[in-house]
């Protein structure tokens, strides 16, 4: 009895089965063996009778069945397939069927083709891999010096990533040069060839053997498959698929530059998840040359934030974030992988617990100075300096501390940290920062950062009040512009803006809330006023000091009760000559703006002398 005559009646036993419930009943799968799928019988292998180097291949088996393909081109799942194979040689198919027991393959099965079908391989993806036809191409791990990758691997979210495919996979991870971990891996070379066939081979320089086969591109589902050998990987990544001959999505091709992916296999380096890696042509990187270009990107760093930074320090250190210690961070200071919780962090490169905190602490001893404070108990002291554009330079570095397997918390090479990004708080406080090591490529040239994520913490110290100051700009017909409040917790020099126009002015009051509740002796001095970009004259000593809860001249019961500083810049209501202190009635045009207005001020929270004396009108 022949497979199809078996297979016949294990259908009719199903369809028997049909009539019970599905409580009775359990449809179970006819068998097969190896031995019954066999050319002719359960599939058939046949060439186009115009062009031979179509290959078409055709299942026999009843509807119902799940077959398996493992052909020149890679793996298929469809009953029917048409190949399109463009050189002259020996081939092999194997075809497998889905059983109960798992899928079950018969023998390989040969077939020659004889003749060269140029317009096969008349294919962008052809010449880029191999350099054309009577040519061939090698190709090396990209080491992160050539503009392409950080490094020859490259991981992708497959919930973010659903088709795998050509120019559209989006990484999640892409580690610097050596993930890997193995030194011997960077003199292997794979070579495509189109001489005399599709012809591939790969020289592993960890072990010093040289694999022979051919290989297969399917151009328009973006995949390649190797007979007879293997894809170039690191040994130590071999466990991580199944095979290393098929199954692979060419992500990316260009003349110099190849990205190969597969879908791992769960085991001890985490669960099912896309790996990427990254090529570039031999003779692309014995010649490259770094490109002159511009300035690196950098990260936006404010003065608000340096601002902030020196006050903050006052009262306050940085303690390393444990849960989520470390990110690696673009130029611009943007972080790659957004990482948020220990459970992100790839396989092995997951933070290790703390036995107590890192800390950072500024202006100790002095208002120049910090002092790191290691989980170990190690401590680092000495003076340090932030530049303009954030960079941190201490006197005596840092001191190492592993964060997770080969990742370290150390200063750069000159000592120094970069800060790459920052948060305020609702009050405008600095809540967390990230400081940065730059990584750079063999050439010096930046590639990445190692970000580390630290926190404030004010660890019961007593935070200095915070008073918000903002002018409000009373329009001609009343319409009201604010300021973005500024924060104000130590005596200094600030500034206020408002953004906007206006076509003339009822008022114009710089207000600092809650001041002269907890400052008796305080007072708000206007060093300039500064109109679309120019600088305006004024008396200051002219310009109205009062307080909220005041009508008027104010009594010693509304003063009691009074929290805020007012310094009004125009009110034509109270102030008996409104534009004295402004220039005078000619002056008080040159107040109207049309893009900004701003004030700077400082602020003094103990001048000796009771605001409410300091000539109050």
């Amino acid at each position: 009895m022949n497979i199809l005559t078996r297979i016949g009646i294990g259908f009719g036993l199903m369809a028997m089965a049909a009539s019970c419930s599905p409580d009775d009943c359990e449809l179970v799968p006819a068998n097969v063996n190896p031995d019954d799928l066999v050319q002719g019988i359960s599939f058939t292998v046949k060439a186009d009778a115009e062009n031979p180097n179509i290959i078409r291949l055709h299942s026999l088996m009843p509807k119902g069945y799940t077959v398996y393909w493992e052909h020149p081109q890679g793996r298929s799942q469809e009953d029917d397939l048409e190949l399109h194979i463009p050189f002259e040689g020996e081939y092999s198919v194997r075809f497998g069927v889905e059983t109960r027991g798992g899928i079950v393959f018969g023998q390989p099965y040969k077939f020659n083709i004889s003749t060269f079908c140029a317009e096969f391989v008349d294919n962008e993806l052809w010449s880029f891999l191999s350099g054309g036809v009577g040519k061939s191409k090698e190709w090396v791990y990209d080491n992160g010096s050539y503009g392409y990758s950080s490094g020859e691997m490259s991981y992708g979210d497959p919930s973010a990533n659903p088709d795998f495919g050509w120019n559209s996979f989006t990484p999640n991870w892409e580690p610097e040069a050596g993930h890997c971990g193995d030194s011997n891996m960077w003199g292997s070379t794979m070579t495509f060839s189109l001489d005399g066939g599709a012809n591939y081979t790969y020289y592993n320089s960890a072990t010093g053997f040289t694999q022979h086969g051919i290989f297969g591109i399917n151009t328009d589902e973006h995949t390649i498959a190797i007979t007879d050998a293997d894809l170039m990987h690191p040994d130590g990544w071999t466990a991580r698929k199944t095979n290393w001959n098929t199954d692979f999505r060419i992500i990316a091709l260009d003349e110099n530059h190849l990205r190969i992916g597969y879908t791992r296999v769960p085991g001890d380096w985490g669960g099912e998840w896309l790996e990427v890696f990254n090529f570039v042509s031999k003779e692309y990187a014995d010649n490259y040359t770094p490109p002159v270009s511009d300035v690196e990107p950098s990260p936006a760093i404010g003065s608000d934030f340096i601002d902030a930074f020196r006050i903050q320090n006052r009262y306050a250190s940085w303690k390393l974030d444990t849960e989520v210690p470390y990110d690696w961070c673009n130029l611009d200071g943007t972080r790659k992988n957004r990482f948020s919780s220990p459970s992100d962090y790839p396989a092995g490169f997951a933070p290790v617990a703390f036995e107590d905190d890192l800390k950072l602490k500024f202006a100790t001893p002095s208002a120049n100075g910090y002092k790191l404070t290691l989980p170990t108990g190690r401590e680092v002291s000495g003076t340090f300096n932030m530049t303009a554009s954030g960079k941190i330079e201490f006197s005596k570095g840092l001191a190492p501390f592993s964060l997770a397997d080969g990742i370290e918390f150390n200063a750069d090479t000159d000592g120094s940290l970069q800060v790459l990004s920052y948060n305020f708080d609702e009050s405008g406080r600095i809540e967390d920062m990230w400081l940065g090591r730059k990584e750079t490529d063999i050439t010096g040239r930046g590639i990445q950062y190692v970000g580390y994520h630290f926190l404030a913490d004010y660890g019961g110290a007593q935070e200095p009040k915070t008073y918000k100051a903002e002018i409000v700009y009373w329009n001609q017909d009343w319409a009201e512009l604010t300021s973005e409040p500024v924060y104000i917790s130590t005596e200094g020099q600030y500034t206020a803006t408002v953004k906007g126009s206006v076509t003339g002015h009822q008022k114009c009051c710089l207000y600092v809330r809650n001041l002269y509740k907890d400052n008796k002796n305080c007072d708000v001095i206007i060093n300039e006023i500064v109109v679309d970009g120019k600088s305006l004259p004024f008396d200051d000593s002219v310009l109205k000091r009062t307080s909220d809860n005041e009508a008027g001249a104010p009594d010693d019961a509304a003063w009691d009760e009074a929290r805020d500083v007012n310094r009004f810049i125009i009110n034509q209501w109270t102030q008996p000559d409104p534009y004295a202190g402004i220039g005078g009635t000619a002056g008080a045009a040159k107040h109207v703006f049309s893009d900004t207005y701003t004030i700077k001020f400082t602020v003094v929270f103990d001048s000796g002398k009771p605001y409410r004396d300091r000539g109050v009108q």
